[in-house]
Order: C-alpha cells, then structure tokens, then sequence
C-alpha cells in the first residue's frame, strides 16, 4: 500500500505543470532616509503621492536593524548594501583620519578617493569599499 502511495504521489507531481520562474527585476532600487524611522513611513504611507507613492509600493523592511553600533550614514548604507559590518566592509565612518594619506589635511570622507582630491574638492570614488555590493553580486549572478 505504501509504494502504491508513493508511486501515486510521484505520477501526479510530475503530470503536474511546473511553476514559471519568476521574472527577474530589471532594477532594483534600494533607498534608505536617514532619520525616518519605520514607524513614521507607515504613519504617512497612506499619504504618499506621486513618486513617493510609487515606491511606497515595493518591499518596505519596517523591522530592519543593523548589528552594529557606528549608526552613521556612510558605513549605515555600506552595510545595508553589502552586508558587511563596518570593520569587513571598509567604511568606518562618514569622516577619519588618515596619517598616511597623501593629502596634509588627513581627513578621508567615507566616499573619497584621497589620491585624486584636494582639500575642499573631494573626488568621489568607491576606493575604501572592500567588499562587493549587492547590485555587484547579482551582475555576476547574471
């Protein structure tokens, strides 16, 4: 009775049409605004119009937090992009000190490429970023 069952349940799973694949994104757009917590853009969601209505539309991760304690914007969104912890990913703080860096003004924002700046003038590259993002990963996933 046992291998009917089975041979049963196998002859139906196959005479059944599989699923499609699901269409993959053309774009994905990630956006995260700093200082509007979660529970303030389901508060206003409902009042969303034009584009903010439309990407009120997509995925909103209202429980999200990162497991680290640097809180700044700069290594906030390089987290959120990599998954990486700001130790791993590259990018500690939105500004640091670099004593080796080839400017004399020293200080590196998180998004400057300190070989090609000149005080004042940041030139913006992702030079300190050491690990791949997401839009990176999934290029090469194809």
């Amino acid at each position: 009775m046992n291998k009917l069952l089975a041979l049963l349940v196998t002859l139906i799973a196959s005479a059944a049409p599989a699923a499609a694949a699901p269409a993959r994104p053309k774009l994905i757009v990630a956006i995260s605004v700093d200082q509007l917590s979660a529970d303030l853009f389901e508060r206003y969601r409902a009042h969303f119009t034009g584009g903010l209505k439309r990407l009120a539309g997509g995925v909103a991760y209202a429980n999200g937090y990162q497991a680290h304690g640097t809180t700044e914007t700069c290594p906030g969104h390089a987290a959120i992009l990599t998954g990486a912890h700001p130790a791993r990913s590259g990018i500690i703080a939105n500004h640091w000190m670099d004593f080796a860096a080839p400017r004399a003004d020293k200080d590196i924002y998180c998004a400057e490429d300190e070989r090609l700046s000149a005080p004042g003038a940041p030139h913006i590259s992702a030079v300190h970023l050491r690990v791949p993002t997401l839009g990176e990963r999934m290029t090469r996933a194809g």
